[in-house]
């Protein structure tokens, strides 16, 4: 009963606040308690079905607050337990950010090395079902619940992608989820640092700095910040990042709530020499978020450095947590994050609310209000049909780990390739060699990837996959020329 009446009070909080079609703001709280007791006495005893009356509440408040964007939940004692959980260090899981779009789950980025990245998941891949259960309405908090399991365990879905007329099913093994912030740090022709960082997550800034003075002492003159797929993390983390690369005293992101004024701003503390004044170049794509999407804001912003990729998600929310009563909480967006220009990083649903901006030191044109735009734009690269189905049932991987562990081998030959195409011949009917031929150079790339990683393991594949990646090239050949940190500007 204390149950009931709890969701009760909450219920009518919510109606005030957000009165249903009909009511008014001047028709009063117990005008509105008054339906509201009549309406749950008919269900309570002229329904067609027994109803738990205080279910019935709680899915009531529950569908009011998800309308409010999709961000904002009312959490169960359960599953602000759960919640709780997720924040704490290791999880199984299948490695993935996501988001709601259009009413469904949607891939913000798969986390590199993990199940899904392996599956071939992809930014803006839509999640329709899970184990056979539609996911239409599903909050964020009940996807990530359902996807988290016992490492080892399996779990089904079916993915809609755009480009792909039918949606497709993808069985993946949950493991152990740990990541480690810095992927790959390297020196590449002779002064030019490499940073693939993956997440915002605690102690960032030292590893950073570690990883950067090593590439120092090896004579790095110029950085690469290398932001695709990170989907974000601790807001503190992305502020101590901006804080290495900017001047002292120099404003990073500032949040703005509903009300007028600025309720939190945070600045570059420290001053960090010689790092602030190398030439600096950061690549995102669709699946840089939130903090992802700060850091390259701000660095956009003060003209620090230049970016390279394509345009990135478009997140940035913030999102504060109220207690409640008997356990439950409320998860409620508060506040939108703000570059130093004063544009929204949040993408908006309408392009009317996309807004013109100047950057603070070379007045470059900017826009806000759909994400982080780079300066040079160089699309993802698209892959074959064939060459997706391939990767989907996971043959690259399994292929690779079958070879390597027999021979010992990474060189992609011509005799790998006809011994990869008698393996997919032996796993599929109805294969047309035409198709693998029009598909073998990425299939060799798909291949060589795989077998690098089975070499040299994580540092391997990204070594691997730069060797193929134009956006990479793009920053190279940038830098290569640049020797002030405003150059990179004249260089592109």
């Amino acid at each position: 009963m204390k149950k009931i009446f709890v969701i009760i009070i909450i219920f009518l909080l919510f109606i005030t606040l957000y009165p249903p079609k009909g009511f008014s703001q001047k028709e009063g709280i117990e005008t509105k308690y008054k339906i509201l007791t009549q309406v749950l006495r008919y269900i309570r005893d002229n329904y067609v079905e027994e109803k738990d009356i205080g279910e019935v509440l709680e899915n009531g408040i529950d569908r009011m607050v998800k309308d409010l964007d999709p961000y904002s939940d009312l959490l169960t004692p359960k599953e602000w337990k759960e919640l709780e959980i997720s924040t704490r260090g290791k999880f199984g899981g299948i490695g993935i950010q996501v988001d709601i779009r259009e009413n469904f789950p949607t891939v913000i980025s798969p986390i590199e090395g993990t199940p899904a990245y392996r599956a071939n998941l992809r930014p803006g891949d839509k999640i329709i079902e899970v184990n056979g259960e539609s996911t239409e309405g599903w909050t964020i908090e009940k996807t990530v619940n359902t996807l988290r399991g016992e490492p080892g365990t399996e779990v089904n879905l079916k993915i809609r992608r755009a480009g792909i007329q039918e949606p497709f099913d993808v069985k993946i093994i949950r493991e152990i989820i740990e990541v480690k912030p810095i992927a790959l740090a390297e020196i590449f022709e002779k002064d030019i640092g490499y940073l693939r960082i993956t997440n915002f997550s605690e102690n960032l800034k030292a590893e950073v700095i570690s990883a950067l003075d090593s590439l120092k002492n090896k004579g790095m003159k110029k950085i690469i910040i290398d932001l695709r797929y990170n989907p974000g993390g601790l807001l503190n983390q992305a502020v101590e990042l901006c804080d290495i690369f900017l001047e002292k005293d120099k404003e990073i992101v500032f949040t703005k709530g509903r009300t007028e004024g600025i309720l939190e701003r945070y600045k570059a503390i420290e001053d960090n020499g010689i790092y602030e004044k190398m030439p600096l170049v950061v690549l995102i794509n669709k699946g840089s978020a939130s903090a992802s999407e700060i850091f390259a804001g701000a660095i956009q912003d003060h003209d620090r450095g230049i970016i390279i990729g394509d345009t990135s998600f478009g997140k940035a929310s913030v999102q504060r947590i109220f207690p409640l009563d008997a356990g439950y909480k409320l998860k409620l967006t508060t506040a939108f994050y703000h570059l130093p220009s004063g544009r929204l990083i949040h993408k908006k649903d309408k392009l009317l609310d996309i807004q013109k901006f100047k950057t603070l030191h070379l007045k470059r044109e900017v826009l806000g209000g759909i994400g982080i735009i780079p300066e040079i734009i160089i699309r993802e690269r698209e892959f074959s049909t064939f060459s997706q189905t391939l990767s989907l049932k996971n043959y690259f991987f399994n292929f690779a780990t079958e070879y390597y562990n027999r021979t010992g081998k990474s060189e992609v030959t011509e005799e790998v390739l006809e011994e990869f195409w008698k393996y997919i011949l032996s796993k599929e009917k109805n294969l047309e060699r035409e198709n693998f031929e029009k598909a073998k150079e990425e299939i060799r790339m798909l291949i060589d990837i795989e077998l690098s990683e089975k070499k040299k393991g994580i540092k391997g594949r990204y070594e691997a996959l730069l060797k193929y990646d134009n956006v990479f090239k793009k920053a190279i050949e940038i830098l290569k020329k640049a020797e002030k940190r405003d150059d990179v500007f004249s260089s592109k």
